[in-house]
């Protein structure tokens, strides 16, 4: 699937601490720490993201990250 944007709520460090779901913020805990992707760097378009694994209390884990090129965040599903 292709990732598609959603609201974080993140941590002055950066973490996810909670993501907008259905109209309702739900808090959020790490399930599997932070791992990056740095790729394509000699490209224009360079893809630099920082992905977490998520639960909360509404639902299935999601896979999220943080496009560290322009701030934004998106949930990716497999």
């Amino acid at each position: 699937m292709e990732p598609r944007p959603i609201s974080v709520s993140e941590s002055p460090s950066g973490e996810p601490l909670a993501v907008l779901l259905h109209k309702t913020w739900q808090p959020v805990s790490i399930a599997r720490g932070v791992w990056y992707i740095d790729q394509h760097w000699w490209r224009g378009k360079a893809v630099r993201r920082a992905y977490y694994r998520v639960v909360h209390e509404a639902g299935a884990p999601l896979t999220i990250f943080k496009d560290l090129v322009d701030g934004q965040w998106f949930g990716q599903e497999y």
